[in-house]
């Protein structure tokens, strides 16, 4: 495929120009190659998994920018470098992440707090927590409250819980998709 930044002729052209070639325009370079042919292959069940991904990342698009609000976020996110169709489709491929759970401030007695961290590619909607004994079984769970600068979410403990060994916390977080993302560290 040939590159050009500066050529007048293909500057802003794309598409396909008769049977010959296709022009196409990517962060401000323009590129010529050649017609991409479908392929003959059947698709592996791999290809499949990701092509139905992408459809479904493609459709919560479409339906997310359809409201003002979440258009003009998505926007406001991609900062001129990415269109609000490009951010919402990466947001959708790509769910939350729990980085961190720090239950520093759990000593097993009511009104504790676990601080935990968690990042998405737009914005965690919502975390939860839930307090584990040794055999997994949930002692305890609810929803955290976000800080107000935004930077961790708090889970105040319900109940009072004697800590034993294997005790763990699971912390769960949510994006705007409905995509989750979970981490679990055993209180020491």
């Amino acid at each position: 495929m040939s590159n050009s930044k500066t050529n007048a002729l293909t500057k802003n052209y794309k598409g396909k120009f008769g049977n010959q070639f296709v022009l196409r325009n990517r962060h401000g370079k323009s590129m010529m190659g050649k017609i991409p042919e479908p392929s003959s292959k059947e698709p592996t069940a791999k290809q499949i998994v990701v092509k139905d991904r992408f459809l479904a990342a493609t459709d919560y698009a479409r339906r997310i920018l359809m409201n003002p609000v979440y258009r003009q976020l998505y926007a406001e996110r991609g900062a001129g470098v990415r269109s609000a169709y490009n951010v919402a489709v990466a947001n959708y491929l790509k769910p939350p992440k729990v980085t961190e759970i720090d239950h520093t401030g759990y000593h097993g007695l009511a009104g504790d707090q676990i601080r935990v961290t968690a990042i998405d590619l737009f914005k965690v909607m919502r975390v939860m927590v839930s307090l584990r004994d040794a055999a997994n079984g949930e002692l305890e769970f609810g929803d955290c409250v976000q800080e107000q600068d935004g930077s961790a979410w708090i889970y105040t403990v319900k109940a009072d819980h004697t800590p034993v060994a294997g005790q763990a916390v699971k912390a769960v977080a949510y994006d705007l998709p409905g995509h989750y993302g979970e981490l679990t560290s055993p209180v020491s």
